[in-house]
């Protein structure tokens, strides 16, 4: 599977090195350009573009890596927090059960209830 990858690596970059290849001998005119009253000196065109290229690519790889560093804090403290969480159901699962553990049904508790206000009825009274 790992060769696979790599050879489609190499042929997606030989196809991205043909086309800018084939745009570069193709655009080889050359342009000046002006911003305010700088002007630049003629350059090919293909150069000028593929220069705005690598730049868009730095900006994109820069906006991208914030977000990288942001999701590995979140990872960090999520990692913190299961192993904190993994520290409480150790000590959960250490501790002893009770052995005198016993469900009252409904009934049973109403029942009871009611013979303590009976008993509480029975001390005011008295």
């Amino acid at each position: 599977m790992k060769s696979i990858k790599k050879i489609f690596k190499v042929f997606v970059v030989a196809f991205v090195m043909i086309v800018f290849s084939l745009f570069a001998f193709q655009n080889d005119q050359r342009v000046a350009l002006s911003f305010l009253e700088h002007q630049t000196p003629p350059f090919p065109l293909f150069i000028i573009v593929i220069g705005c290229f690598l730049c868009g690519l730095l900006v994109a790889a820069f906006l991208s890596l914030t977000e990288i560093l942001y999701m590995s804090r979140r990872f960090r403290k999520q990692e913190k927090q299961i192993r904190d969480l993994n520290k409480q159901l150790t000590a959960i699962k250490q501790q002893p059960l009770l052995d005198d553990f016993s469900v009252q049904s409904d009934e049973t508790t109403e029942e009871a209830d009611k013979e303590k206000a009976v008993a509480a009825d029975n001390q005011i009274y008295s």
